[in-house]
C-alpha cells in the first residue's frame, strides 16, 4: 500500500480521485484474492471427487471378482451335481423294467459286469 501512496504523491490527482483509483484497486485485489480462493477450492473438491471415484472403482472392481469367483463355484457345482445325478441315473435308480432293480444290479445278475 505504500507504493501506491507513493504513487498518488508523485502524481497530479485529487484527493477525490485518488481515493476512487485506490478503492478501485482495493476492490480489484479484494476481488482477485476471493477468485485465488474459489479456485483453491475447486481443486480441492476437484481431488476429493477424484479420489472418490477411484475407491469407487476399486470396490466395483472387487465386487467383479467376487462375482466371478461365485460364477464359478456356482459352474463347478452344477457341473458336479449333474454328473453325480448321471452317475445315479446309469447305476443306482431302480427302474421297473430292470425288475425293480438298479442297472448295475441288474447286470450283476445277468453277469454282465
Amino acid at each position: 500500500m505504500y507504493n501506491l501512496y507513493k504513487e498518488y504523491l508523485e502524481s497530479e490527482e485529487t484527493d477525490l480521485e485518488y481515493f476512487d483509483w485506490l478503492d478501485n484497486q482495493i476492490l480489484l485485489r479484494s476481488r482477485d484474492r476471493k477468485i485465488k480462493e474459489a479456485n483453491q477450492k475447486a481443486e480441492k473438491e476437484k481431488k476429493k471427487a477424484e479420489e472418490a471415484n477411484q475407491r469407487a472403482e476399486k470396490v466395483n472392481n472387487e465386487i467383479d471378482s467376487i462375482l466371478d469367483e461365485t460364477k464359478e463355484s456356482i459352474i463347478k457345482y452344477i457341473k458336479m451335481q449333474f454328473h453325480e445325478d448321471i452317475l445315479w441315473y446309469n447305476t443306482k435308480r431302480i427302474k421297473k423294467s430292470l425288475n425293480y432293480m438298479s442297472p448295475s444290479e441288474y447286470r450283476q445278475n445277468l453277469n454282465l459286469a
